[in-house]
């Protein structure tokens, strides 16, 4: 990714790139006000010594290289690369904050650890080294002499780098372990789970749920033993607990439908303490209208946008009345009579003011009305409404349109068990 003087170096600067990528990098990133990092892979696997790197056994390739003894020079010479390349990297592109290394195994088998020996990625290299690195290449300690290895090399010309040996400080790996616990005793509040139901604070609490539980995660920043939820809307409380020790907590329901909960525990993981509420149906409500069966006054059966399109879980397709008039009417049977907490339609198309009624029935006879938007102004793609009624069936009825728009609904979804606080859940 940049020019080097490696007489065997395969490299953008040659033709047709001729560029240095590394030095529009570096740059980039300081004008950003950000620190340099830099990832280098000492591997070349064009070399044949990769795969014979003492020119007697050639593991299988690519190339079809065979057992050679010569291959014992071209592992040298590979080796030479790496030095010489890593002392570009280090001398001519100013500060480098950072050096990552990977990709010190060779012939494709075993670790870093294993190919050390002939890296010698340490401070120093062995002067019997079966693979010495030409002094076009090398460098010295200047206090000892003595050849420097990769590590060397790197701290001679970066001394506040951070590249080393890749053995975690112990902070970090106090850090990780931390977590680690952390997760053990709450990860039922973490993994499967989805935010919400209702939206975070930052930096005092937020929302995790799953199924019938949604999870309080009171941070540094929330001061207190206790703490109260938005509504709950219809839904009832069947346990509130401490994920940590899977504890009961004492709670209250005020008659709004808020959950006080007491005594928790803010000392054991001070930066996460997790409370969980378990209701008697699902925290987020699912759309009661998928999969039922739709008719309508009208549909465009020709195209296939029939009244099913409306309800089928996807906003690919739609229904369309066949004239695209006013007046006609999209309806769904619920299969039984439900208590019903709202819909959420979305229309065709974006930007358009659709006005509409919304209508319940026990009976497929006699209808009420539940949603009147036949005076609406909104032009929002996506309408909610709220309401509480009895019903089995559901009927939209297309009141209004502007010029160019169709009666044509992409999804009509009904629900029974919204949580009240949040429209947004619908």
């Amino acid at each position: 990714m940049w020019p080097s003087t490696h007489p065997d170096a395969w490299h953008v600067g040659q033709a047709p790139l001729q560029r240095d990528f590394i030095s529009q990098y570096v740059t980039a990133v300081r004008t950003a006000g950000l620190r340099v990092g830099l990832y280098y892979s000492p591997l070349s696997w064009r070399y044949p010594g990769y795969y014979d790197l003492r020119g007697t056994n050639c593991l299988p390739n690519k190339w079809g290289y065979v057992t050679d003894p010569a291959h014992k020079e071209y592992a040298r010479i590979m080796k030479n690369e790496v030095y010489q390349q890593v002392k570009e990297l280090v001398t001519q592109y100013g500060k480098i904050d950072d050096l990552w290394w990977d990709g010190g195994w060779l012939g494709q088998t075993g670790t870093d650890a294993d190919a050390a020996f002939f890296w010698e990625p340490g401070k120093f290299r062995d002067p019997s080294n079966e693979w010495p690195v030409d002094s076009a290449y090398s460098e010295t300690d200047s206090a000892t002499g003595m050849p420097l290895g990769l590590t060397g090399l790197v701290r001679k010309h970066q001394p506040d780098i951070v590249t080393r040996t890749g053995a975690v400080p112990a902070d970090q790996a106090a850090a990780v372990r931390k977590v680690g616990s952390f997760l053990s005793t709450c990860g039922q509040a973490v993994y499967g789970t989805r935010g919400g139901p209702w939206e975070p604070v930052e930096g005092q609490y937020g929302y995790t749920s799953k199924d019938n539980t949604f999870y309080i995660h009171l941070l540094p920043g929330y001061n207190g033993t206790s703490f109260t939820t938005s509504s709950i809307g219809d839904a009832q409380v069947t346990r509130v607990f401490d994920v940590a020790t899977g504890a009961n907590l004492p709670y209250a329901v005020g008659s709004d439908g808020r959950v006080t909960i007491t005594g928790v525990n803010r000392t054991r993981t001070p930066e996460d303490s997790i409370v969980g509420v378990t209701l008697d149906g699902p925290v987020q409500p699912t759309d009661i209208a998928a999969g039922k069966t739709a008719t309508s006054s009208s549909e465009e059966t020709s195209k296939g946008n029939t009244a099913a399109k409306a309800v089928d879980g996807s906003t690919a397709t739609r229904w369309c009345a066949n004239n695209g008039d006013t007046g006609q009417w999209l309806k769904v049977d619920l299969m039984s009579e439900r208590s019903l907490t709202g819909t959420r339609i979305a229309w065709e198309f974006a930007a358009t003011n659709y006005r509409y009624g919304i209508e319940g029935s026990t009976d497929n006879a006699s209808w009420t009305t539940l949603a009147d938007l036949t005076a609406t102004t909104s032009t929002s793609q996506v309408q909610v409404s709220v309401f509480r009624a009895q019903a089995r069936y559901v009927r939209v009825t297309v009141t209004g349109l502007p010029s160019g728009a169709w009666a044509s609904i992409r999804s009509l979804e009904v629900y029974d068990r919204p949580l009240s606080a949040d429209a947004g859940t619908f």
